[in-house]
């Protein structure tokens, strides 16, 4: 398991130092991802257990107990995907630079990468969208490719919802300058 595990951490490791990703594999950005993931996760984790039994039984305790459990059962999906290999290639792309900007303590990257990834940056059709006799020259890119459509499943809605959660308890866990961090 140590052997895995360091293969892992050097693969991660590698393909975070690499500024130009196109070269890297899917595979190797599949084991960079789930191995950034599974380490915050297995960091929380730990910190729960590190917690006083007053602590634990505090409303609040029981709160951060029940959010990590959902959090660790909501992210499994994603990290089938990883391990098959079969992640569409768009969502596999802002995890790794959630996960790269996460390593780096560059909460505020990561968190725009985490809202390209969540709601894109697609116009977004509010109000009245057809005023007058003429048709707006944009309007047929409101409902064009720009727009994530990760959130209309249901399952990876939960696991980028997760991913989220491990972003702030990253953030909380390794603070660093204000100026990377996002504030709440």
């Amino acid at each position: 398991i140590n052997a895995e595990y360091g293969r892992k951490r050097k693969i991660t490791a590698d393909a975070f130092a690499i500024e130009d990703v196109s070269s890297l594999s899917g595979e190797q950005k599949n084991t960079a991802i789930a191995f950034v993931l599974r380490r915050f996760l297995d960091e929380w984790e730990e910190h729960l257990h590190a917690r006083s039994d007053a602590e634990n039984k505090s409303a609040q305790g029981r709160v951060d107990t029940a959010t990590f459990v959902q959090c660790s059962q909501h992210i499994d999906p994603l990290f089938t995907a990883l391990e098959r290999g079969d992640l569409h290639e768009d969502i596999r792309k802002h995890l790794f630079v959630i996960c790269r900007e996460l390593d780096r303590k560059e909460y505020v990257k990561a968190h725009d990468a985490y809202i390209m990834l969540s709601i894109g940056n697609a116009a977004w059709p509010l109000g009245v969208t057809q005023v007058g006799i003429h048709v707006r020259a944009g309007r047929s890119k409101i409902f064009d490719s720009e727009i994530s459509h990760v959130l209309n499943s249901d399952l990876q809605r939960r696991y980028i919802q997760s991913v989220k959660r491990i972003m702030t308890f990253a953030q909380n866990k390794h603070p660093t300058r204000m100026s990377q961090m996002v504030l709440h």
